[in-house]
């Protein structure tokens, strides 16, 4: 599924039936971004492929941006799964399977930062039966991050999930590679050579044996167990 949804973001009340049939039928649903960020915020120097790929992409996961044909303004920023949590789909369809691509864009970094404002502001605080940062234990996330210590983090914040339960909970520092499925980053950057390896695979394989706080156990979840699971399938 696009961060779009069918137009509007995936607040959209139009979407509703839809949640409730993935939810009733425990299907999986890939969100990931098509458009990235609008090409005029990259400015005019020549980066190749860069800021498109490497930010473009995971910003789209956390907010939509596109151009309009209208002006002003060029372009409108709406959220893409911070809408979801805010329109609290995640409350009314609990058991959503949704697997969010380059480990979740600029959302865990920025998830407190969304718990703050929301505290800030009782209309919207009220419309949620938790904390914001509650809702991220609730997603899987792709591990194409290309880093340990960004998959670390990532793990850590789905890890504290649980604490922020209005019912009560703490951190469980085994729960976030149960959450994290290991992913190629395919079709992006092909080996130019046909005896060569793909790299991008090589780094993310890289990067989830090398993340200091994952023993064996979580990084097999990452390697597979966690997508096993998710998907039903049987080893």
């Amino acid at each position: 599924m696009g961060t779009r949804g069918v137009g509007n973001g995936l607040d959209d009340e139009t979407l509703e039936s839809v949640w409730e049939a993935l939810q009733k039928t425990n299907l999986v649903v890939f969100v990931h971004p098509h458009y990235g960020v609008d090409s005029k915020s990259f400015g005019n120097k020549a980066n190749g492929h860069v800021l498109p790929l490497a930010l473009g992409f995971p910003f789209e996961t956390t907010i939509v941006s596109w151009v309009t044909r209208l002006e002003p303004p060029p372009y409108e920023i709406s959220q893409a799964i911070t809408r979801l949590i805010l329109a609290g789909v995640l409350d009314r369809f609990p058991n959503l399977r949704l697997l969010l691509a380059h480990s979740g864009g600029a959302l865990p970094q920025l998830s407190s930062r969304l718990a703050s404002c929301i505290a800030h502001d009782p209309i919207v605080a009220k419309r949620l039966k938790h904390d914001a940062r509650y809702y991220l234990g609730k997603l899987y996330f792709d591990a194409v991050a290309y880093g340990p210590e960004e998959l670390g983090f990532v793990s850590e914040v789905i890890g504290r999930a649980e604490a922020y339960n209005t019912t009560g909970g703490e951190y469980d520092a085994e729960i976030g590679s149960t959450r994290l499925l290991f992913g190629t980053d395919h079709p992006f950057f092909p080996p130019l050579e046909v005896s060569q390896k793909w790299q991008s695979v090589e780094d993310n394989l890289k990067a989830i044996r090398s993340v200091r706080i994952w023993e064996d156990s979580a990084r097999a979840n990452v390697l597979g167990l966690t997508a096993l699971k998710l998907f039903n399938l049987e080893c």
